[in-house]
């Protein structure tokens, strides 16, 4: 059995990189378990993972090659879609693009929440998925 439930005793870790710099990808998060601890995932903490849809931008070159950082600055609405199925509402994200004032630093997403969302897919079913939101970008400077 599971000390205690896992998420009672464990914490989970912040969450990763979106796997991928343009185009829809994951990112992931971890319980933390004590030093020790074991986890045989049929019996005892079967999420140990936790894992979020993400898009830093799409991968379409004339977004990419924004310059201006600023047109890309109001949220985007879109229904997100994945692995078949559509989320039933709007997902509200911004697009982290193009080089900063100084043209040494790249735009990107420094800030990240993660929303659940109901998605009906094309067979019927109907998932839910955790999405990841851009909530701030930042200049980052690039490595030269």
């Amino acid at each position: 059995m599971c000390h205690q439930n896992c998420v009672e005793v464990s914490e989970w870790s912040e969450w990763g990189n979106c796997e991928a710099s343009c185009g829809k990808s994951v990112m992931k998060r971890s319980l933390k378990l004590p030093l020790g601890t074991r986890v045989r995932k049929r019996h005892d903490c079967s999420k140990v993972e936790e894992r979020a849809l993400c898009e830093v931008c799409p991968c379409e070159e004339p977004i990419r090659s924004l310059s201006n950082i600023y047109e890309l600055e109001k949220p985007i609405e879109t229904y997100f879609v994945h692995d078949g199925c559509q989320s039933t509402e709007v997902v509200r994200n911004k697009w982290c693009v193009g080089l900063c004032e100084d043209h040494n630093s790249e735009n990107v997403p420094i800030r990240w929440g993660v929303e659940t969302f109901r998605m009906i897919c094309y067979d019927g079913r109907v998932v839910f998925y955790n999405v990841a939101i851009i909530q701030e970008c930042g200049c980052v400077r690039q490595n030269v």
